[in-house]
């Protein structure tokens, strides 16, 4: 019976550790994941809507360095137009509004994301700025001593002697607007997720991610009735109340330790995931994801390390209080009360303290003794039977 009781404390002491460690994983997850705010956070912070525009012109050029278009992004007036028309207010509503949108998906609001974003009056305040910045550059230039058939007006280098502005303008806007070179579409909706070779989408292909974001949710109570669960089998196991909860507020400073090291495990193996995932998400947007991911798990690693203090001060907590609250015994300081400790003062030499029993002041009615006990004592005399 004994051995079977020592297994079961064993077993609880080890569902109690990993528990707490599950708790507060989960419980930090909760707080970065669980809504939408800190993901906000994360754009707001790296500055991602300022910098998408640029990332998607930056990626535009290195494709436009093996194929001839007709607008040279590498002119920075081109560049600022371009970001002009995309400001970052607008570019934070759309972002904004396809989180939410994924959220209420996982949050089992909707069956799916419903978003429905619409670049079509950005192209065209692009479309109109850069035609009305190609023709002003065009009448600038000589006039040509050749005819040509074709010419562009954002890199010729000299313009035709009866050319009419106006109405090229418009065409020049009509084409900006068909074949603008930023986005493929003006219109961007779930249907236009990126999808495997079987032609599901993002959302077709994690279907099963509501349910398991809704077990993520409830995860920190579970473990956590876990973690209260076995410490009370703990404390009711054993033969000494308060060695058990001693041996509770301990093992949540040694598991609260291990938390703290945690970070260290996620920021040198958890980058490896994430270079991959980076990988697979490259291009125009890719810098900018990259960014905001990085930004996530710092939080991350932040919210567990705040979390193993906190529940490391507990531990300790726990600790102070069971021996602050352990009653006195009743034979304390009954060593000096009985005589057999001496109440000089104490020795202040340095060195090994060396005790002499003649330095106890035990109280005798008996004198000191000389002579060995084997030895007869030469004090007293012994009594002839004639003198009795």
């Amino acid at each position: 019976m004994k051995f079977e009781k020592y297994i079961l404390r064993q077993v609880c002491n080890l569902v109690f550790r990993i528990s707490f460690y599950a708790a507060a994983t989960a419980f930090t997850l909760v707080i970065i994941f669980g809504n939408s705010s800190k993901i906000k956070q994360a754009f707001i912070q790296t500055d991602s809507y300022n910098r998408f525009v640029a990332s998607i012109i930056d990626e535009n050029v290195k494709k436009n360095n093996q194929t001839n278009d007709s607008l040279p992004l590498k002119d920075p007036t081109i560049q600022k137009i371009i970001k002009q028309s995309f400001p970052a207010n607008t570019l934070q509503i759309d972002t904004e509004t396809v989180i939410d949108s994924t959220y209420a998906w996982l949050n089992g609001v909707t069956p799916k994301p419903v978003f429905m974003i619409n670049f079509t009056s950005n192209i065209n305040t692009m479309a109109d700025n850069l035609s009305k910045y190609a023709m002003a550059r065009l009448k600038t230039q000589p006039i040509c001593k050749v005819s040509q058939l074709t010419i562009n007006p954002f890199t010729a280098s000299c313009r035709p002697e009866f050319f009419d502005y106006s109405s090229q303008q418009i065409i020049l806007a009509n084409d900006i607007r068909a074949n603008n070179g930023i986005l493929s579409k003006t219109k961007l909706s779930i249907n236009d997720l990126p999808k495997d070779n079987q032609g599901k989408t993002l959302i077709e292909q994690y279907a099963y991610a509501p349910r398991y974001f809704k077990l993520a949710r409830y995860s920190p109570w579970f473990f956590g009735s876990l973690v209260l669960g076995s410490a009370l089998v703990i404390i009711y196991m054993a033969r000494r109340r308060r060695e058990a909860i001693n041996l509770v507020g301990t093992s949540m400073i040694g598991s609260s330790i291990f938390i703290m090291l945690s970070p260290l495990f996620f920021l040198y193996v958890f980058p490896r995931y994430f270079a991959s995932f980076n990988a697979q998400i490259s291009g125009s947007d890719g810098a900018v994801l990259g960014d905001v991911i990085n930004k996530l798990s710092t939080d991350f690693n932040y919210q567990l390390l705040i979390t193993g203090i906190v529940l490391a001060v507990c531990g300790v907590l726990i600790v102070l209080f069971e021996k602050s609250t352990r009653p006195k015994s009743k034979y304390v300081r009954v060593n000096k009360k009985a005589g057999l400790i001496s109440s000089d003062a104490k020795r202040t030499t340095k060195g090994k303290l060396r005790m002499n029993i003649l330095d106890i002041p035990i109280q005798t009615s008996e004198g000191e003794r000389r002579t060995s006990k084997y030895q007869k004592d030469k004090r007293y005399r012994k009594i002839p039977k004639k003198e009795i």
